[in-house]
């Protein structure tokens, strides 16, 4: 069997040391449109492993403890506005500029410019919790960091749910996930410019109506009368269901797009059981006689090589063990962190066939390159769908 080798880089950073407290310092936090005192914003100054407060007054102002004149940076937040942070060296007064947030409003409307409640719509990129339209189909999101952002609105289904037909012979209109202000895919939706303490309206997103399509397919291989479970992914997301009693599954209302499905089940042992994943590619056609199959799992032995004498450098062991994982790509999980020997060798146990990417627990090193089997692979991305081949990995 041969090794799992990753071909390491190394990656250093500088930090600032504080030093010996000195007399008070102090400054003021403004409103860095109209120049306006921000009372009651939160300062804050870390200075080894001590954190100072301070609370800005009626006129902004606020003290802190001095330092020995030096580099350091002061914290300022306040709601409604974006935090900032400051150079300070330890004696000067200090302004801290806060920009306030703006917001973006609009309403989400159907294909006959309807309004549609209960949809969640959220920013890109990503602020906080997704909210919800009213019962007028509005949404307003605020607290945003001035800039550019895209804006989707989608709603939360049942995958199994089967198409609704109405007693007046209507069937249900199946809408997708939408981008402002009425396309499907974010690359060809418009941003949305957001100015300091602005809010942006009129961002009505118009959603648009895909046909239901159904996904279907079976677990091979799952024992009489076990019930398990399959699941959808698609990012760092997922929805799942429960198997029928004969291991098979239908979808109706996944999106347009590229999922990945596995199924699991406990085995009358205990262990847990999953299959490979199933990659599907969601558009206007059923996909059909999905098959789930188990992929044995593999121990998979490795070895770290070195690009030069500076990539060697790894953290002393009293700064905590040097591990090697894995974690998927299309789904979540991964393997067990694996300690790695003082001659740089490593076990990854019990690894389920899936795609996965390599780390490393300690700062200062990277993955550029691996060899699994006579198989050479350009940075940390490892391809397992199909099982190891009884192969190892060298990482360099």
């Amino acid at each position: 069997m041969s090794n799992l080798r990753l071909f390491l880089a190394c990656v250093f950073a500088a930090g600032l040391v504080a030093q010996t407290t000195f007399p008070q310092a102090g400054g003021t936090v403004t409103n860095s449109v109209t120049g306006a005192p921000v009372p009651r914003a939160r300062i804050t100054l870390e200075v080894r492993n001590m954190t100072f407060m301070s609370i800005a007054g009626a006129d902004g102002r606020f003290t802190l403890p001095g330092f020995q004149p030096g580099s350091y940076l002061v914290a300022a937040e306040k709601p409604g506005f974006v935090p900032a942070n400051k150079a300070f060296d330890g004696k000067s007064e200090v302004e801290i500029k806060l920009i306030p947030t703006g917001a973006i409003s609009g309403r989400v409307v159907d294909r006959d410019g309807e309004p549609m409640e209960g949809f969640s719509v959220n920013v890109e990129p990503a602020r906080g919790r997704p909210v919800t339209t009213d019962e007028k189909g509005a949404f307003r999101i605020g607290g945003l960091a001035p800039g550019r952002y895209r804006v989707k609105a989608s709603r939360h289904e049942t995958l199994a749910s089967r198409p609704e037909v109405r007693s007046d012979g209507t069937v249900e209109a199946h809408y997708a996930g939408t981008w402002y202000p009425g396309v499907l895919e974010e690359k060809a939706s418009e941003w949305i410019t957001v100015r300091p303490g602005v809010e942006s309206i009129g961002a009505d997103i118009r959603l648009v109506v895909v046909p239901f399509v159904r996904v279907s397919g079976k677990v091979v291989g799952i024992p009489d009368g076990v019930r398990g479970d399959f699941f959808v992914w698609q990012g760092g997301s997922s929805a799942g269901n429960s198997l029928k009693a004969d291991g098979s599954f239908e979808l109706w209302r996944l999106e347009p797009g590229k999922y990945v499905i596995h199924g699991q089940w406990t085995d009358p042992d205990g262990e847990p059981v999953r299959t490979a994943g199933a990659e599907i590619d969601v558009a206007g056609s059923n996909i059909d006689n999905v098959a789930l199959r188990v992929v044995a799992s593999s121990d998979i032995p490795g070895q770290l090589e070195f690009e030069d004498d500076q990539a060697k450098v790894m953290p002393n062991k009293e700064s905590g063990p040097r591990r090697v994982r894995l974690s998927m790509v299309t789904e979540m999980g991964g393997s067990p962190p694996a300690p790695v020997d003082d001659d740089g060798t490593f076990r990854l146990e019990r690894i389920a066939a899936g795609k996965y990417r390599v780390w490393l627990s300690w700062d200062g090193a990277y993955v550029k390159s691996m060899r699994l089997g006579s198989t050479i692979i350009d940075g940390s991305a490892l391809d397992l769908s199909n099982g190891s081949g009884r192969g190892s990995v060298a990482a360099a």
